[in-house]
């Protein structure tokens, strides 16, 4: 999808194209696109499909989910 906006109006229209996005998900997919998956941790959270791991290898063994 593209958007032409003039420059005085991108930061309004981000926001309004945000909030139309997080209308579309539940409080745990929200939640999920904010996670940080820490490598240095030792275990770590996919925001995927939510599989707790070891972070030994940059893809959740749970989902498949590639990192990096």
């Amino acid at each position: 999808m593209e958007l032409a906006v003039a420059g005085v109006d991108l930061a309004d229209s981000m926001e309004v194209m945000q909030d139309t996005w997080k209308k579309n998900l539940s409080p745990e997919e929200i939640a999920a696109t904010e996670m940080v998956v820490d490598f240095d941790a030792e275990q770590t959270t996919c925001p995927a499909c939510m599989t707790i791991f070891k972070p030994e290898t940059p893809m959740c063994p749970g989902c498949g989910l590639r990192f990096g």
